[in-house]
């Protein structure tokens, strides 16, 4: 199960890799993704600047397009250079604001992010063609969702049961149907969970097809593997949004 990391122990050791003008700039990257956390944590997302504020949400490991709106403390380069070095050691760890769209919206340490330097690059399916948009968000969309309801399971809640929250990955219509099915989980096709080793990525049989993008999520529940794929295309209730509208289970 991914685990909940300990922020404020590796806080000091994260920031210590930024480069000091970084901590002085307000501005910044277009895009940003998470670095630094392991591949079975999650980075917490919080409601204020800080670890006393309570977690509402968390972030995958490779978290990518990323928007930072703001960030604290704040301080233009002029400023920055009128600091002493105590005074510049004593500035508190910086805290940024981001929105990651349906990956979740809140205040991260900046420690934990770095430039998505390829957040405008075509992702590229596993025959080496490239998915022209909207279809390149396919995988962070559902790789996401897999990750934030496994992490939400693990303390009792889920997406799903709320369709306003689950309309960001699934279209409407789904959406409101498995919030009021009482039946085994939609993503596991279980009524109790365990899930692990959860990896993502497009069906290398069929991709991309006549607008419907196929991807395959394997995963373990209580140490048995298991796989999903998760259909999504344009749902014309949201603008022609990208959305699961249908989840297969078997076997892996």
């Amino acid at each position: 199960m991914p685990r909940r990391p300990h922020l404020c122990a590796m806080l000091c050791v994260g920031l210590l890799s930024l480069p000091p003008m970084a901590i002085a700039d307000a501005d910044g990257p277009d895009a940003w993704r998470v670095t630094g956390v392991a591949r079975e944590d999650v980075l917490n997302i919080r409601m204020g600047p800080g670890t006393e504020y309570p977690v509402i949400g968390a972030l995958p490991p490779d978290a990518r397009h990323l928007r930072a709106k703001t960030c604290t403390p704040l301080a233009t380069v002029a400023q920055y250079d009128t600091l002493s070095a105590d005074e510049r050691t004593a500035l508190p760890a910086r805290w940024c604001l981001v929105d990651g769209g349906s990956q979740g919206r809140g205040w991260v340490p900046q420690a934990y992010l770095a430039e998505d330097s390829t957040a405008s690059s075509p992702f590229r399916t596993a025959s080496g063609e490239e998915a022209p948009p909207p279809f390149d968000i396919a995988v962070p969309l559902v790789r996401n969702l897999f990750r934030k309801e496994t992490f939400l399971l693990s303390r009792g809640e889920s997406l799903l049961r709320d369709p306003e929250a689950s309309r960001s990955w699934f279209f409407l219509d789904l959406a409101r149907k498995m919030a009021s099915d009482p039946g085994a989980h939609p993503l596991f096709d279980a009524q109790d969970t365990d899930i692990g080793d959860i990896s993502v990525a497009l069906d290398p049989d069929e991709p991309i097809r006549q607008g419907v993008v196929t991807v395959l999520v394997r995963y373990t529940n209580f140490g048995i593997s298991r796989e999903a794929r998760a259909y999504l295309r344009a749902d014309p209730e949201q603008g022609g949004a990208l959305r699961i509208f249908r989840i297969v289970h078997g076997q892996s």
